[in-house]
């Protein structure tokens, strides 16, 4: 059951979590970037209580920066969850 917090880090704040459609809700989050689908969607589901419909996971890579120092900023993985309306009030946004 520990593994199952480590999978999940954040939730992500974006203007897209305001587009509700009439039955499902949006919840975006940031996860471990070695993580799968599979076992995302099991570690939200036992954490949140929640059914899923469906999962979309993008990595988002890191920008280079370059204006005192030269560097990269990390990658990240971000997962979108759908669910129903009705269940998402349990997820703290």
């Amino acid at each position: 059951m520990n593994h199952l917090y480590g999978l999940l880090k954040t939730i992500h704040p974006s203007s897209k979590k305001e587009k509700d459609t009439e039955r499902c809700k949006k919840i975006f989050m940031i996860v471990d970037i070695n993580a799968n689908k599979n076992s995302i969607k099991f570690a939200f589901e036992k954490i949140f209580n929640i059914k899923v419909i469906k999962i979309n996971s993008i990595i988002v890579r890191g920008k280079f920066k370059n204006k005192k120092r030269f560097g990269k900023m990390k990658n990240y993985k971000k997962v979108i969850f759908t669910v129903y309306k009705k269940d998402s009030e349990n997820v703290l946004i």
